[in-house]
């Protein structure tokens, strides 16, 4: 089977992160250098991590409404787990980074970049919950008659 076809959650979820790490990038270095645009470049980059917040939401309902292999669950949540915690450890480092510059601009990236790191975080502790949910409800039961 294809790859690519069997994982298609894990593809959405990381695109959509991927687009809004690369949005977060390009605003902070716009915000080195004109620090009022940064306020207009801001909005594109919670939208695509909103999205990816969204499409992890949707494929969390579709493995818990359908009868889903417990490997290819795993390998969802495992990744989004991943995905999720890094991202949020970026966001809270680029806070304390831009903690040091407060009073010259900072104040708009600590103040957009922490409750993003939060919610980043929110994101993995549910990841983490499905997975355990997935490993506990969804062993294989053994029907071998004696």
């Amino acid at each position: 089977m294809n790859l690519s076809k069997q994982h298609t959650g894990l593809y959405d979820v990381a695109s959509f992160l991927t687009f809004a790490g690369l949005a977060l990038l390009v605003s902070l270095y716009v915000c080195l250098l004109q620090p009022d645009i940064y306020a207009y470049i801001l909005p594109v980059f919670a939208a695509f991590l909103l999205t990816s917040i969204r499409s992890f939401t949707l494929h969390h309902k579709i493995f818990c409404r359908e009868e889903t292999d417990v490997a290819q669950a795993a390998f969802f949540y495992k990744g989004c787990m991943i995905m999720y915690f890094a991202f949020s450890l970026y966001l809270l480092n680029i806070s304390f980074i831009f903690f040091t510059v407060y009073s010259h601009g900072g104040y708009l990236v600590v103040w957009s970049c922490t409750p993003l790191s939060l919610l980043c975080f929110f994101m993995c502790l549910q990841a983490e919950k499905a997975l355990t949910n997935v490993s506990l409800n969804k062993t294989s039961i053994n029907t071998d008659a004696i």
